[in-house]
């Protein structure tokens, strides 16, 4: 006879079960993206000649000899950003080469700088006086236009 075989009894107790359990929360960076902040970028240096200060007539020395005369030369800055180095000259036009009366650098907006020098005359007639900041054009400037000045010199025979 062939035995019969007894299926085995079902486990007594509870299976094991597998549980989760979720890490405690962290902070959490958020971005909110904004709008682009416009940023100013200050305009170029602008070079004024300001003013020219000498007489407007003089007198040739005895038996017309030349007459040398002092000019004072005020050149500010109008612009928004600082002027690097630049070069001022005087001259009487068409009377030899303008000199150059000074070097200045790093002109802040809004400062002047004064600048002297002297001319000599030495025959009668009216001339020209001109002054030129910036004669070199060694600065990106809002206006180039600005930069010279002239004034008028009457020049008389000596009595």
């Amino acid at each position: 006879p062939v035995p019969i075989v007894q299926p085995p009894p079902p486990p007594t107790g509870s299976a094991p079960t597998a549980t989760f359990t979720p890490p405690p929360p962290t902070n959490t960076l958020t971005l909110t993206p904004q709008p682009p902040t416009a940023t100013a970028t200050p305009g170029p240096a602008d070079l004024v000649l300001s003013s020219i200060v000498g007489p407007n007539s003089v007198t040739l020395g005895p038996g017309n000899a030349p007459v040398s005369v002092a000019f004072s030369i005020t050149v500010t800055n109008t612009g928004q950003s600082a002027a690097g180095q630049f070069t001022t000259t005087l001259g009487i036009v068409s009377v030899g080469t303008p000199q150059s009366v000074g070097v200045g650098a790093n002109l802040l907006p809004g400062e002047s700088i004064v600048r002297s020098g002297t001319l000599t005359f030495t025959a009668a007639g009216s001339f020209t006086v001109i002054a030129q900041a910036d004669s070199l054009n060694q600065i990106t400037e809002i206006s180039e236009v600005n930069n010279t000045g002239t004034v008028i010199v009457n020049v008389g025979a000596a009595p």
